[in-house]
């Protein structure tokens, strides 16, 4: 189970200046969520799996000035490593992910992978799957969609707790909420798998819970919030 975070702006901000005064709040999670974190914008990928709020890395990459970015804390699935190779967000030609849920088996979802695909995975992770599965999907249709039937598929297997997910490229910021809540961990709020968003004309940004989202708006279950970063327009699609 993981935190996600994600903005897109016109203008250059860092990531806990879009977030807010409460910004600090969402730190603390990763108190929980301490398998590891990582960071990606259109220029860098930073991954580590010691805690964030123990790493001066972290302190440095919430304050750079980017126009989208991607933040994930990871509290690791049982029987998955803590290894940077099974860290988030996983990157590729210039596409991040990151995701907050569990798919089981991981392997299951090789069938939606192209085998070439297959073949580059570096970790054990389900969610490095689920990325590869949408770059398949990638090769035949533009992203939207592509991350759309992804989660689809996915679906009708019936075997997630939650395909909450974050994409970022160069043309679109994308977020998908899908999960089942009677899968909630035990230990956690039944919240636990809300997506909230924070709009104006200077930027989106979008955040799991457990922290002050006071006037924030809830992105739906079972929905995709496609926002293309030149206007900032948000299309939500049922998925």
């Amino acid at each position: 189970m993981c935190r996600l975070m994600g903005f897109a702006s016109k203008v250059d901000t860092s990531i806990n200046e879009i977030a807010g005064a409460h910004f600090p709040q969402f730190a603390l999670l990763a108190d929980r969520h301490k398998d590891g974190w990582g960071f990606s914008s259109d220029s860098e990928l930073v991954k580590e799996i010691a805690p964030a709020r123990t790493s001066p890395r972290f302190d440095e990459v919430i304050a750079e000035n980017e126009k989208a970015a991607l933040l994930h804390f990871r509290f690791a699935s049982t029987g998955i490593n803590v290894q940077e190779s099974n860290s988030h967000p996983f990157m590729r030609d210039g596409i991040s992910f990151i995701h907050n849920g569990t798919i089981k088996p991981a392997d299951t979802l090789n069938q939606f992978v192209d085998a070439d695909l297959l073949a580059k995975t570096t970790g054990t992770t389900d969610s490095e799957r689920y990325f590869f599965a949408v770059l398949t999907q990638l090769r035949s249709k533009p992203i939207a969609e592509a991350f759309l039937q992804t989660v689809r598929n996915i679906k009708e297997t019936g075997n997630f707790s939650s395909l909450n997910a974050m994409v970022l490229t160069p043309q679109f910021y994308i977020v998908v909420s899908e999960h089942d809540n009677s899968r909630i961990p035990k230990e956690e709020p039944a919240d636990y798998y809300r997506l909230s968003y924070k709009a104006d004309s200077d930027g989106v940004i979008v955040a799991s819970s457990g922290w002050d989202q006071t006037d924030w708006d809830e992105i739906p279950n079972h929905t995709m919030m496609v926002v293309d970063r030149t206007t900032l327009s948000r299309d939500f699609i049922a998925i």
